[in-house]
């Protein structure tokens, strides 16, 4: 029986493990939630099954794998129980620090961008936006010094990190395509397209499973719905 990958219909929190999957070339099946139309954006689709599936602490994304006897939840605790399965972690102890040190760079990358993306005060959009837009080159230049002439943050070998990066990475990249337009951040553009050259994962962005948006939930300012050109 395949795994059962449980979120929302939107990309989110749950590409990352979608993306490791797909690298895996490991069969599941996706579970997908919907809201209700607005302006309640109903959640009972979730909520009517979010205390039925014997989770320890129930929430989405959730992972049930029944051949396995497991039942996870959390983006990370996800990813890292799928990492440590296919090898996707780091190999020693240095590696296993840089990855954790990337890791929450990512997570906190990924907070400060929800802030502004999911900010329901259209004022407070504005002041945050323009925080975002100042510190976004900043992070973006650490993160290409970090990666350096490496292929990915292993060196020459995926772990489960890159998929986080690669997802927010790619939704700061439709948010707004100049952040990554510097020359100091070109390092970044060869990053991303590395990764979607990966033939698991250019599979997966060809298939009718993806789509750019929605990449947030359908309350959002922003990544709910393609721009409109």
């Amino acid at each position: 029986m395949a795994p059962v990958l449980g979120y929302w219909k939107f990309r989110g929190l749950c590409e990352p493990i979608r993306l490791l999957l797909a690298h895996v070339g490991q069969e599941y099946e996706m579970k997908s939630y919907s809201f209700g139309p607005e302006p309640d954006f109903d959640r009972s689709e979730w909520l009517d099954e979010k205390f039925n599936l014997n989770l320890d602490f129930p929430n989405l994304p959730y992972y049930i794998d029944k051949d396995e006897g497991v039942k996870i939840t959390q983006t990370v605790a996800i990813l890292r129980y799928l990492a440590r399965k296919h090898g996707l972690v780091g190999k020693s102890f240095e590696e296993i620090t840089k990855l954790d040190i990337a890791e929450q760079f990512t997570v906190e990358l990924d907070a400060s961008c929800a802030e502004v993306w999911y900010s329901r005060d259209k004022e407070a959009f504005k002041q945050l936006e323009g925080k975002l837009s100042a510190n976004l080159p900043v992070k973006l230049s650490q993160l290409a010094k970090f990666i350096g002439k490496n292929q990915y943050l292993m060196g020459d070998r995926i772990t489960y990190v890159d998929f986080m990066l690669y997802s927010i990475l790619d939704y700061i990249r439709l948010y707004d395509s100049s952040k990554l337009e510097d020359e100091n951040v070109s390092t970044i553009n060869n990053y991303l397209s590395r990764i979607e050259a990966l033939p698991g994962i250019k599979k997966y962005l060809s298939s009718e499973d993806f789509s750019r948006f929605p990449f947030t939930e359908p309350t959002a300012q922003f990544g709910s719905s393609k721009p409109s050109k």
